[in-house]
């Protein structure tokens, strides 16, 4: 077998081990993304569904439209708490009934709950990674 062959025939393990470092690191944004109670955002900023059990659960209501996040658009704010950690305050401009306020919230560790709910996905993906 030549040297070529031999390089073509680890291409697809290399790929194989690219997808899984994929999503390794993946899991890893996904843990440590602060979690600040609201389970469910509509694309326009619409509060959808919020943990009844969350520390902010008495701040904003589902209907409650997020205007911004630390000073930046909705639209842009993409992730929404980029560079905060549990522990971190976000400043939230909310549309409530009509009228605009401006609400802090305290960001915390993610509930057990909420990690199953972020990591599923990848481990739908670590089931296919390790059929194929």
């Amino acid at each position: 077998m030549s040297t070529a062959q031999r390089l073509w025939s680890t291409f697809p393990f290399l790929i194989a081990l690219a997808v899984l470092i994929f999503l390794i690191w993946s899991a890893f944004l996904g843990l440590g993304y602060p979690y600040d109670g609201i389970v469910w955002y509509g694309q326009s900023g619409t509060i959808l569904e919020v943990d009844p059990d969350g520390i902010n659960n008495n701040l904003f209501a589902v209907e409650d439209i997020i205007i911004s996040v630390n000073g930046v658009p909705w639209n842009e704010a993409r992730p929404l708490y980029s560079g905060l950690y549990a522990g971190d305050e976000a400043r939230l401009v909310i549309e409530h009934e009509g009228d605009q306020n401006t609400i802090v919230i305290q960001l915390i560790q993610s509930p057990v709950k909420e990690y199953v709910t972020r990591l599923s996905p990848l481990l739908v993906a670590l089931i296919f990674w390790l059929v194929a």
